[in-house]
């Protein structure tokens, strides 16, 4: 038992509860294999000891891996909410940027007379229009274009084909 306490004492740099409870374990498992006769209170003294040596490692395993296991968790949250303000801020800035968009074509709706959006488009109110420039801009970005002009198309399939399809694909 004394060569195990030096050979703790000369452990300098590898302190750890796990090896000085192996150790201690080992040397009273040592201590009853010698052959010094034991008293049966002895016996049961030593006994006990072992016993609250391996309780204690015991604990210390259980703990050990719960703040792992906290750590983890605690990690792992931090890493989901930077990702959802990193989105939350580009959401932000695509809203932004629609609000331009929708802006630029209202300005340029107003710029029109109201004859001129008479006589190219029909009967299509101008906020339609305005919603088909903003996203006539959004799929070409920097790249120039124009919008001529806005019709309405006919339809592909007649009113009962068009009303089955609406009954058959509404939501439950």
């Amino acid at each position: 038992m004394a060569e195990n306490v030096e050979y703790l004492l000369k452990l300098e740099k590898n302190w750890s509860i796990i090896n000085i409870y192996v150790l201690l374990f080992v040397s009273y498992a040592e201590a009853m294999n010698s052959k010094r006769d034991y008293s049966q209170e002895e016996r049961n003294m030593d006994e006990m000891m072992q016993a609250f040596i391996l309780l204690l490692a015991g604990f210390l395993v259980v703990f050990v891996v719960l703040i792992l296991l906290i750590v983890i968790v605690t990690l792992y949250s931090k890493i989901i909410r930077s990702a959802q303000s990193a989105g939350e801020k580009r959401a932000e800035k695509a809203k932004a940027a629609s609000d331009e968009m929708q802006t630029e074509a209202k300005q340029e709706l107003r710029s029109l007379t109201r004859e001129e959006i008479e006589d190219d488009e029909g009967d299509i109110p101008p906020e339609i229009i305005a919603v088909i420039a903003a996203a006539v801009d959004a799929v070409y970005g920097d790249k120039p274009h124009r919008i001529r002009s806005v019709r309405h198309s006919r339809p592909a399939r007649s009113a009962w084909a068009s009303a089955g399809a609406m009954q058959n694909t509404r939501p439950f």
